[in-house]
């Protein structure tokens, strides 16, 4: 549920979603130690918002169809 609430409150604070933004180690903080998933991305990669939202929705999708593979 975090994923979908972050994708919906950053497309409602970015005005252009082709805005590019540098990842930086503070963007990095914590996850290796909560096992999260950076799908690649490093520190001083330069990407688009919406590179950022899709991964963020590819992830929601691969977590939704693991947990109902599951069941």
């Amino acid at each position: 549920m975090t994923k979908i609430m972050t994708a919906i409150v950053a497309l409602e604070n970015i005005s252009n979603l082709d805005d590019k933004v540098m990842l930086t180690g503070e963007d990095f903080l914590g996850l290796e130690e909560a096992n999260a998933s950076v799908a690649g991305f490093k520190e001083g990669d330069v990407v688009t918002y919406r590179d950022l939202c899709c991964f963020i929705y590819f992830t929601f999708i691969y977590y939704t169809g693991s947990i109902m593979k599951k069941r």
